[in-house]
């Protein structure tokens, strides 16, 4: 990926304005639909638990997406990025 920021003694600094703001929008969109996928995931599997199928191979999918998310949510933070 091509950066399009350059850090300097003050900050950041930017040549292309329009690139860097379309592409902080992309990022903005995929952080969106990674916290909004856990949501999904926590509500769908609070409702496997609560009938039971917590062994079922439907909840571990689910499951194991749920901790791929979480490691991916992780990381950005690690970066400053997030909540």
């Amino acid at each position: 990926m091509e950066r399009l920021t350059r850090k300097t003694q003050q900050g950041y600094e930017v040549q292309d304005t329009a690139a860097a703001v379309l592409r902080l929008a992309q990022f903005e969109n995929f952080y969106d639909g990674l916290t909004d996928e856990q949501r999904t995931l926590a509500e769908k599997l609070a409702a496997l638990k609560a009938q039971g199928k917590k062994n079922s191979v439907q909840f571990r999918q689910l499951l194991s997406r749920k901790m791929e998310l979480s490691s991916m949510l992780i990381l950005l933070k690690t970066y400053g990025i997030g909540e």
